[in-house]
């Protein structure tokens, strides 16, 4: 395996994002045009499996390059420079069922504590249900214990429990990430890793 730079975008098909490696013998990175794409880079060891016929890249031994800035030319020779920022990636049906969506910029932190606070609640609401359900089955079976001994004075029954469960919580989202956010009309670009001082 060798060690060089790898692109590393969330990339999507207009439903889901999937995460795909781009080393250099990968050749052209192709993504949807008009839509949200992350472009993450970090170095990695590549190495060709010929089973599959494709460059497989270990991202475990080095850190993404957060600091990553990516600068775009067009065929006219415009080149862009897109800033690091924060992102992630929201799921609101849960990973792999409907649409996926990228939020970036200033609303991620806010975002992001909202949907941690929604699932905690949703995991209590849950938590809760279970607990009233166990007591009752509890009840129940101490209730059946004491009518299965035919005593005189034997004690109602417990009421039936009218409780609606709880919707399962499925949205999910990323942990905030810094890296490069873009979206391109249709067309063909070049695109550099730069560093914080402007190095490629």
């Amino acid at each position: 395996a060798d060690e060089e730079l790898v692109y590393w975008p969330f990339v999507t098909d207009g439903t889901e994002y999937r995460r795909v490696a781009y080393p250099r013998a990968a050749g052209t990175l192709v993504v949807l045009a008009g839509s949200q794409v992350v472009i993450e880079v970090a170095r990695a060891n590549v190495s060709y499996w010929p089973i599959t016929r494709e460059y497989l890249a270990d991202f475990s031994q080095q850190p993404r390059m957060e600091d990553a800035r990516i600068e775009i030319e067009d065929r006219s020779g415009k080149t862009t420079l897109v800033e690091p920022e924060l992102y992630l990636v929201w799921y609101p049906a849960g990973v792999g069922e409907g649409s996926a969506e990228i939020v970036r910029g200033d609303r991620v932190s806010a975002f992001y504590e909202d949907y941690v606070q929604a699932a905690r609640a949703a995991d209590q609401k849950a938590r809760e249900h279970q607990r009233l359900v166990a007591e009752h089955h509890a009840a129940v079976a101490a209730w059946l214990k004491i009518a299965a001994e035919r005593q005189e004075s034997l004690p109602p029954p417990p009421p039936e429990l009218h409780l609606e469960e709880p919707e399962p919580f499925r949205a999910y989202a990323t942990k905030p990430r810094r890296a490069a956010v873009i979206s391109l009309p249709e067309g063909t670009y070049r695109i550099r890793a730069t560093g914080a001082t402007g190095e490629v």
